[in-house]
């Protein structure tokens, strides 16, 4: 039995064939047709190394050409579009410039802070990055571009959705300018801690606050208008909660009520102590593990922070509370959606109503620092019950901003470092929100970088006096 593979070029186009011998001649019967199977392989074979010859250098000259036409006329390319003029010396810092978040669940490290920054990074931060889909959103205020009229969908009845309508519509009355958007940041100058300037720059936008209006006004703490938590964001909502459609949406669920009733935590003095004990240890875990707890204790030591009185919102384990005590903090104020019951004598806590109804009565002192870790991007996405609103984030800063002292400051972790609504779960931050999260508040240079690697990076802001 002889064996006779026959091939074509490259391609293989017989398969293995069995061919009869004759006994008495030695001489296969077909012999003839293997002579033109092998004189079939190798023309064809030269045939296609010819045309693969040609091509490959056709390709190559062509990419050539191009290379030399661009390389020949750069200058007649156009400006892109909505560029900003270039900025002069003083350097960005990387606290605002585009650290690398993942744009889904979790963040990656952010880029360390450094003088020698270019001034080019400041213009990629300026909140001019992407144009939305319709450009006349950006003319209107807030309160324009909310529709008058929504359809029910899978979430909500047509009253409830019409009740969801109205209540935004008042909170973008009374929220005015601030929950705008639209509005372009300016360069400001990053201080240090007791107010003077430094080399550094970042984006800064400031609004009007009418801060009684933002306590006062019942449909911003509210619950929200459905049972479950929503699984997606109305479709007449959906421009506003992603800034005119710039800024990518995402999708992960949860359904924790929370602010329309849910356990009370119990803090004993007991529990504080011994978060207080490990925290000094290094060994508290708290909310996002030991390196998370180090790391905020390393930005805390940085700060003059003895004696002072302190605002925490949202904190579910009271290890923030006890990095704070181990700063010098005299006393601790923690800000949640639920109830939490503290026998603690240097730390209580409050439910948004009753902060708002302490605030307006002027029974609530001022607060010397407030710390959050990984809350402000929850509000407004209706996941641990609070109601919708494409702006619970920035409102919930603001009103920080109202009960802080002039020279005040606040040390916020927020995640990510580029922009995108994660519904119902959170929110992530990048060059163009985080500008007006942070409205108002000048951004602190600390005494010396600290640089890290984790959940997201600690900024700490400053009220200006």
């Amino acid at each position: 039995v002889k064996r006779v593979c026959v091939w074509s070029g490259m391609q293989r186009v017989g398969a293995t064939e069995e061919v009869a011998v004759d006994a008495d001649t030695r001489r296969a019967p077909e012999s003839g047709d293997i002579p033109r199977a092998r004189e079939l392989t190798t023309s064809d074979s030269a045939n296609w190394l010819r045309v693969g010859i040609v091509v490959i250098a056709a390709l190559g000259a062509v990419t050539i050409l191009s290379a030399l036409l661009i390389m020949a006329t750069p200058s007649s390319l156009p400006p892109a579009p909505n560029s900003p003029p270039p900025v002069s010396p003083p350097q960005s810092p990387s606290s605002l410039s585009s650290s690398s978040a993942s744009a889904s669940s979790s963040s990656s490290p952010p880029q360390s802070r450094s003088s020698s920054s270019s001034s080019s990074a400041l213009a990629s931060m300026s909140g001019e990055q992407e144009s939305p889909r319709n450009a006349d959103l950006m003319t209107m205020s807030a309160l324009e571009r909310l529709p008058k009229t929504a359809s029910a969908d899978e979430w909500h009845t047509q009253a409830e959705m019409d009740s969801v309508l109205a209540r935004i519509r008042k909170v973008a009355e009374v929220c005015g300018a601030l929950c705008d958007t639209t509005r372009k940041p300016e360069i400001s100058p990053v201080v240090f801690e007791d107010g003077r300037v430094s080399d550094r720059v970042f984006n800064k936008t400031t609004a009007p606050v009418d801060c009684d209006a933002l306590l006062r006004t019942p449909e911003i703490d509210t619950p929200r208008e459905t049972e479950r938590a929503p699984r997606r964001i109305p479709a007449e909502l959906v421009s506003e909660f992603t800034m005119q459609d710039r800024v990518p949406l995402g999708s992960e669920y949860h359904d924790q009520k929370y602010l329309a009733g849910g356990e009370v935590l119990q803090w004993t003095e007991d529990l504080i102590e011994t978060n207080l004990a490990q925290t000094k240890s290094g060994k508290n875990a708290g909310s996002y593990g030991p390196y998370e707890t180090n790391y905020l204790r390393t930005v805390l030591a940085e700060l003059d922070l003895g004696g002072k009185r302190a605002l925490v919102v949202g904190s579910e384990r009271p290890w923030l509370e006890s990095c704070l005590l181990e700063a010098g903090v005299d006393h601790v104020v923690t800000l949640e959606y639920s109830q939490i019951n503290s026998t603690h004598p240097k730390v209580s806590a409050m439910i948004p109503s009753e902060f708002a109804a302490a605030y307006l009565k002027r029974e609530l002192a001022p607060f010397d620092v407030v710390a959050t870790y990984s809350s402000l991007e929850h509000p407004g996405l209706a996941r641990y019950g609070d109601a919708l609103n494409p702006w619970g984030d920035i409102i919930s800063v603001a009103k920080m901003h109202c009960v802080t002292k002039p020279g005040g400051l606040v040390v916020a972790q927020v995640p990510g470092s580029r922009d995108q609504v994660v519904f119902n779960a959170h929110r992530f931050y990048g060059a163009l929100r985080l500008p007006y999260l942070m409205a108002n508040w000048d951004l602190v240079q600390l005494p010396r970088d600290i640089q890290r690697r984790g959940h997201g990076q600690i900024r700490v802001y400053r009220k200006p006096s």
